[in-house]
């Protein structure tokens, strides 16, 4: 009895490695892959952004680095928008349980902000499909005070799912 009850537990923790190493195979081909983006003000201020996996698994976080190469503040709000390249256009992929709160950030003059992503809600929201995928967020840029915008713009990180 206790010999079949060994046999039977063996089994089981075989097959629970098997499926355990087949998730992180799973896992394996879905990763991404990103470039840095910069968005130039003027011929010498310009806004970078950039992402970096931490492992290269999608159930990883994802480092966000915006740098802000200007003489101004870079402000920006909590939201962002999440799109999908379906057959060379891009689709809105929304965002139905997260919820933002309003605060305004900034960055200064020559300054670097690290944030972290988590790529999980390509799963959740759309369904782990392959292919490319974009991050986008409002930015305004602001001289001396914060009574009139020098510049307000859209800047795009894209990654890939493979």
């Amino acid at each position: 009895m206790k010999r079949s009850i060994f046999i039977v537990a063996s089994i089981l923790l075989i097959s629970a490695g098997n499926f355990s190493a087949c998730k992180e195979k799973e896992d394996a081909i879905k990763a991404y892959s990103a470039k840095e983006v910069r968005f130039d003000i003027n011929e010498t201020e310009f806004v970078t952004m950039q992402v970096l996996p931490k492992n290269g698994f999608i159930h990883s976080p994802a480092e966000l680095i915006l740098e802000n190469h200007t003489k101004g503040v870079l402000t920006y709000g909590t939201p962002f928008s999440f799109e999908y390249l379906n057959k060379n256009n891009w689709e809105s992929i929304p965002l139905l349980e997260v919820a933002w709160e309003n605060i305004l950030l900034g960055i200064g003059a020559g300054e670097t902000s690290k944030g972290w992503l988590n790529f999980s809600l390509i799963e959740k929201y759309n369904k782990g499909k392959k292919g490319k995928y974009r991050i986008g967020r409002r930015y305004g840029l602001y001289y001396n005070s914060f009574a009139e915008i020098v510049s307000s713009f859209n800047l795009y990180i894209e990654f890939e799912i493979k």
